[in-house]
């Protein structure tokens, strides 16, 4: 080390001391790794989605509070729906059919479970494509149902106002969901199977819930039939097979 000025004066030796403290300090300072991770959130390549969105659908994902509050809402308002809205459909229809009667529950429990599994950094991609369609389709069908009930004089109550903002929301969880996915085309054929089945169950069979406009049931089965139709070549344009999987949030 190069000692500037004259080492007997008083004011050098204070000067050199404290170039000897910073050249030591310099020496023992965490260096930031090069190939450390970065903190900050990749976005797909070749997404069509606003770039904001897929930000905040990574930011849903990535935050523990966030996840674990969408998690207790949807299991808790899909245990009430298995009870109070399907529960004498289930009972009345055989245990085979018992997966296709509660529509709107189940896409509730899926979309729970493929957020826990987005979350941990496991994506499921035939669970994820399942769940989102699951709550788009049912989301947007209660809305229509209860729309096409106004439309023939019958009542917009408490009730129905609260179910069309319920399933709303679960719509909005199906499109934060959806930037997503990875997914090909074998998952786009057996979700289209597996809803296709449901309709089929819904209202060619008849294990359905009730409905409170039954006299619009034509109405009813053609969106929901026209609904898994249209999703279904939705998912065949945006089909990508490859994995995006989130960032974590670090824990502060």
């Amino acid at each position: 080390m190069r000692v500037l000025g004259n080492p007997w004066r008083p004011a050098s030796w204070v000067y050199n001391a404290r170039r000897m403290k910073e050249v030591i300090a310099d020496n023992h300072a965490p260096q930031r790794s090069e190939t450390a991770p970065e903190r900050r959130v990749h976005l797909p390549e070749g997404t069509i989605f606003p770039r904001v969105w897929v930000r905040f659908s990574r930011w849903v994902v990535s935050t523990p509070w966030v996840v674990w509050a969408l998690v207790g809402i949807n299991l808790s308002s899909a245990v009430l729906g298995y009870i109070y809205w399907y529960g004498d459909a289930i009972l009345a229809s055989p245990p085979y059919f018992w997966p296709f009667v509660p529509d709107s529950p189940l896409s509730a429990t899926l979309f729970a479970l493929a957020l826990l599994a987005y979350h941990r950094g496991r994506p499921v991609p035939l669970l994820g494509l399942l769940a989102v369609t699951g709550c788009i389709k049912y989301g947007l069908w209660t809305d229509w149902v209860w729309f096409t009930n106004s439309l023939s004089g019958g009542a917009y109550d408490l009730e129905a106002v609260v179910l069309s903002l319920n399933h709303f929301g679960m719509v909005l969880e199906g499109l934060t969901l959806l930037p997503l996915l990875s997914f090909g085309l074998r998952e786009v054929a057996l979700v289209a199977a597996w809803y296709g089945a449901n309709d089929l169950v819904d209202y060619a069979l008849g294990h359905r819930p009730r409905l409170p406009n039954p006299e619009d049931l034509q109405l009813i089965a053609g969106f929901s039939v026209a609904t898994t139709g249209v999703l279904s070549l939705i998912w065949l344009v945006l089909r990508r097979p490859r994995h995006f999987a989130p960032t974590r949030a670090t824990s502060r």
